[in-house]
């Protein structure tokens, strides 16, 4: 779940990424940066909620996929995320109760290095997040997925 409004209703993010070796964290890269490698994630419709917009993204590069995600999503930044905000504005719908940001995996797919198998691991929908997503429903003016 990202803060705002995600426009437009489906698309494919793509941004320049470099490790940043002294703060130890990914960065955007800048021109043609040596260590830049291009994140790609694509969404379909988005859920539009008060305030935010609950996004499925499939991740299609990146070894550090959960970085990766942030960093593709700079114009909306995760709910609850404190280090990359890139200068979003404060989101309208206040303190959103949760105690880390709103990012789940519900799907993880890896191909097994040892038997070349693809394993899927699935996960449902974090009760923190779930009623989040319930409160923002109830308080959205469009109140249509």
């Amino acid at each position: 779940m990202v803060r705002g409004t995600v426009t437009p209703d489906t698309g494919t993010w793509r941004i320049g990424l470099a490790w940043d070796k002294e703060r130890l964290i990914q960065k955007r890269a800048h021109g043609a940066e040596a260590s830049a490698k291009e994140a790609v994630a694509r969404y379909p419709r988005p859920e539009r909620l008060d305030g935010a917009t609950l996004l499925e993204v499939s991740l299609v590069t990146g070894k550090r996929t959960r970085s990766g995600c942030r960093r593709v999503c700079a114009d909306s930044p995760l709910v609850g995320e404190r280090l990359y905000t890139f200068g979003a504005p404060a989101p309208r719908l206040g303190r959103s109760g949760l105690a880390r940001q709103a990012l789940h995996a519900s799907a993880l797919s890896f191909i097994h290095p040892s038997t070349g198998t693809r394993v899927t691991v699935t996960a449902s929908m974090p009760e923190d997040i779930r009623a989040l997503v319930a409160r923002l429903r109830l308080a959205s003016p469009q109140k249509t997925r």
